[in-house]
């Protein structure tokens, strides 16, 4: 997978195959997420490491899931909020493998994680946002 990087902002081309590891350097960065052309993908974390902060937004309608998944044993815990049909619904977590924006994402949906050095805390917003 190729990708474009700015000092902040690391666009990936397109998620046309295969899946993408993000790195522990990326720390404070935001990763726009393109379609997922031809099926679903995933983006995997880097191990957690105190002070690791990550911003992933839907950068367009993505048409495939993208779940962003923790590596090693770490989890995700957090609260995000599900903007579909018109209601914003809290979903809080603990202890999730996942987060995932589905196929009928929409530009704009997003979540950041930090990490403390054991987990990953979420928060989040979107149309189709939510933990797996």
């Amino acid at each position: 997978m190729s990708y474009i990087q700015s000092n902040i902002v690391i666009t990936l081309n397109a998620l046309t195959s295969g899946n993408f590891t993000v790195s522990g350097g990326d720390s404070g960065k935001i990763f726009m997420i393109p379609a997922a052309v031809g099926g679903a993908r995933v983006i995997t974390l880097p191990a957690v490491s105190p002070g690791l902060r990550l911003k992933f937004i839907c950068g367009g309608a993505i048409g495939n899931t993208v779940t962003i998944t923790r590596a090693g044993g770490s989890t995700i815990s957090g609260n995000l909020i599900n903007t579909a049909g018109g209601n914003c619904v809290s979903f809080p977590k603990a202890g999730a493998v996942d987060v995932q924006f589905t196929a009928v994402a929409i530009s704009g949906d997003q979540c950041e994680l930090i990490s403390d050095g054991t987990n990953w805390y979420c928060t989040g917003i979107g149309r189709a946002v939510s933990f797996a």
